[in-house]
C-alpha cells in the first residue's frame, strides 16, 4: 500500500533518528510493518507500507491523520514590509516576535542576511524590502497578517 505525502513533510514524520516512524511501526504491528520514504534527492512524494494487511491499513490511516495535522499547522503566508517599516513595527511592545508568537501561536521567519524581496526587477527596491514568512494554523496566520497590516496602517497615521 502507498500514499502521497508532500516531501517537505517527510523529515517531520520520520522524526529525529527515525523516532516518530519507529514508534508508529511498533504501535501498529510490533515492528513487522515497513514504511519506506523516497530518498531526498528524488522528486517523489510516494511513501510505501508493507507488512500484515491489518497493520498496514492502520499505519496508512494514522499517517493520513499525521499529514493532515502537519498541513494544518504549517500554513504559510508572506508579509512584505520595507526595512524601515520592519525596524519600527517590530520594536513596538505588542508586535515583537515573542508577542506575535504568544498571541497567535505562529512563527515568523525573516529572509537571510542580505536577501530582500523575492522580485529582482528593481535591485534598489529589492534591497529596501523584506518578505517575512508567517507559519502556523491558517486561521491564526491570517489573523496575524491582519494585525500586522493594521499596525502598519496605524504607524503611517
Amino acid at each position: 500500500m502507498s500514499m502521497e505525502i508532500p516531501q517537505y513533510l517527510h523529515t517531520l514524520i520520520i522524526g529525529r533518528k527515525g523516532s516518530n516512524i519507529n514508534q508508529l511501526k511498533n504501535e501498529y504491528g510490533g515492528g513487522l510493518t515497513t514504511i519506506t520514504f523516497p530518498v531526498q534527492s528524488s522528486a517523489s512524494d510516494t511513501v510505501t507500507m508493507k507488512g500484515p494487511k491489518k497493520e498496514v491499513k492502520q499505519v496508512h490511516q494514522r499517517l493520513g491523520e499525521i499529514v493532515e495535522q502537519l498541513l494544518t499547522k504549517n500554513y504559510e503566508s508572506l508579509f512584505e514590509v520595507t526595512q524601515d517599516e520592519a525596524d519600527f513595527l517590530f520594536r513596538q511592545p505588542n508586535v515583537t516576535l515573542r508577542a506575535l508568537h504568544d498571541k497567535f501561536d505562529i512563527w515568523l521567519r525573516f529572509p537571510e542576511e542580505g536577501r530582500g524581496a523575492t522580485t529582482e526587477t528593481d535591485e534598489k527596491e529589492s534591497q529596501d524590502s523584506l518578505v517575512i514568512t508567517l507559519t502556523g494554523a491558517q486561521e491564526k496566520v491570517q489573523e496575524a497578517v491582519h494585525f500586522l497590516e493594521e499596525a502598519r496602517t496605524a504607524m503611517g497615521e
